[in-house]
Parts: C-alpha cells; structure tokens; sequence
C-alpha cells in the first residue's frame, strides 16, 4: 500500500513538472519570484523513483530500449563535441543543459507506466501546453497585456528598393518556447493530441470541446507567422487525416489545403525563395552547414551550440543543425 501511494505520489509530482514547462509559476505570480519550482519538483519525483529510473539505464534494460541508448549516447556525443576541442566551459553548460532532459526522459519511462496514465500525461500536456498559448493569443491581439509576454518583430525581407527592412510581428511563447518557431512546435503537436481527445468516444459529447483549444492553437499557428510551423502542422494534419480515412482523403484535404494557402496572404503563404527573403536565408545556413559537415570535424561535430558562431544563426533544420 505504501508503494502504491508513492507512485502515486511521484506522478502527480511528475505531471506539476510537466505543467511548469508550459506554465511557468515565477511569470504568472512575481510574488513567487526566483524560487526554484521545477527543480523542486523534478527532484522531489526523482527521490521518489530513483530505484526505478536507475534501472531504466542498466545494461539489461538498455538493450531492450534502444531508444534509451540512443538517447544516453546523444548525452555522451554532446560532451565529446567539445572535450575535443578542450572546451571545458561548453562540456559543464551543454552536459548540464542536457542532463535535465535526460532525468526528465527517465523520470518519464518509470513513471509513466500504463495505459492510463499515459493518457492522463498527454492530457495534462495538452490542457497546460493550450493554456499558455492562449495567453500568448490575448497578448498578441493585446486583448490584455501580460507583463512576461514579449513578441518579436522579426526580418522579413527588403522592400521593392532593397532598401527598407520589412519586419514582421511574430507571436512568443513563455519560457523556454520564446522563439515562434519552437512555439510553432509545441502547437503542431498539441493540435495533434487534441484531435485525438476529439475523437475519443469515452469522453461522449463532452469531447466536442476539444474544439475550442483547436481553435485557439490554429490562431495561434497563424499568429507565429512560422512557414515551417505552418507546412509541419499541415503535414501532421494529412497524417491523421490519412491514417483515419485513407490516402484518398489525405489527397483532397492537401489539395484543400493548398487552395486556402493563399487566403492565409502575408509571411506564411510566401513560399518565394528569392534572393532577400528568409527563404533564402534558409538556403544559405543549410550550405554553411553542409561545408562544415566536410570538414575534419565531421567524427564529432563542432560542439553543441555552436552552428550559430559558423553560420551568423542557427540552421533552421533540425537534422542539418544536430549532425554539424
């Protein structure tokens, strides 16, 4: 019973770990100020399963887990990009940066252990992830003005003159979501767990609701301005659509798609990849990278986080930016 209560105990404290990712406590209530909650929580859970993540890791179940390995050897990769250079500063950050996520990855397999629960974890992440973009969506439309909520006038591209930059308002998320692009992210795959809530018959009539919060993660989608957010959400979108109702379906709806991409008008339905625009931008971080992925630094990269230090911004592209 004791056991029981426990576990028990250490989910509810994993699921409030969960929660501050999206909301976080310090920027709703100053009064809270620098206090540590997350690693108060993290840690709370983690003394409460250590026995049981700890065994997630060893050799046996490793083996079984290949993701587990993979997910062991990124953390070993990362401090090697830059013990080889003798970087030591960047192997304690990025070791430090990355050892959360990896607590946070086993509390997650020994915690989340059941049908049940898993449901009530994405549950969780859906309420609290839809939550913050909704007062992203207020404050980007200045319906009320939270004070730990700032958006970005981002680089657009030069007028007809190639002379004005033309800056556009792009929305922010909280915390560690502050770039549109990882807000864009978290959005695409919350629109995904939302319809599945949408679908789900145990929750009878009442899962219609389930469409509000897709509408208010579908404005906010707009409101990031985020072409990649935009083509990933519409991608995962056919996914569904494809899986459920076939490829047949999954064609129509992209050929709907296609046809209200212009209604859409401004960055995100600008696909041009003109010398001047972000599109092009784009290209010529991808080919940066590329160069250094020929150099003699392709064993072991070139250190986490540095692709900005080579190419003046980050690639944009997840796969191009973790293999260099």
């Amino acid at each position: 019973m004791r056991n029981k209560s426990l576990a028990k105990m250490a989910f509810a404290l994993f699921l409030l770990t969960t929660a501050t990712l999206f909301l976080r406590p310090a920027e709703l209530f100053e009064w809270i100020g620098e206090a540590p909650i997350y690693e108060a929580l993290i840690l709370s859970t983690l003394a409460l399963t250590f026995q049981s993540v700890l065994a997630h890791f060893r050799q046996f179940m490793l083996t079984r887990q290949p993701i587990t390995l993979c997910v062991v050897g990124v953390f070993i990769a990362i401090g090697i990009s830059h013990l080889q250079y003798f970087y030591m500063g960047g192997v304690l950050d990025s070791g430090t940066f990355f050892l959360k996520t990896l607590i946070y990855f086993g509390l997650l397999l020994a915690v989340v252990n059941t049908p049940s629960r898993l449901k009530e974890f994405l549950l969780t992440v859906a309420i609290c992830a839809t939550s913050m973009v909704a007062l992203c969506v207020l404050d980007f439309y200045e319906v009320y003005d939270f004070a730990f909520i700032e958006h970005l006038d981002d680089f657009d591209s030069f007028d007809e003159d190639d002379e004005i930059v033309v800056t556009v308002r792009r929305m922010r998320g909280t915390g560690i979501f502050m770039d549109p692009n990882d807000l864009t992210m978290v959005i695409g795959a919350n629109l995904v767990l939302c319809a599945y809530f949408l679908t789900d018959k145990s929750f009878a009539k009442l899962r219609f609701g389930w469409l509000f919060p897709i509408a208010i993660l579908l404005v906010g989608m707009l409101a990031t301005r985020s072409r990649g957010g935009l083509l990933a959400c519409g991608m995962a979108g056919l996914t569904l659509v494809g899986v459920r109702f076939g490829g047949r379906v999954a064609v129509v709806a992209m050929m709907a798609g296609l046809c209200l991409l212009p209604l859409i008008g401004g960055r995100q339905a600008d696909i041009s990849l003109g010398e001047g625009g972000t599109g092009h931008e784009r290209i010529q971080l991808w080919r940066d990278g590329f160069q250094e992925l020929k150099s003699p630094a392709i064993l072991f990269g070139t250190g986490q986080g540095s692709y900005a230090e080579i190419a003046g911004l980050v690639a944009h592209n997840s796969f191009i930016h973790a293999y260099v």
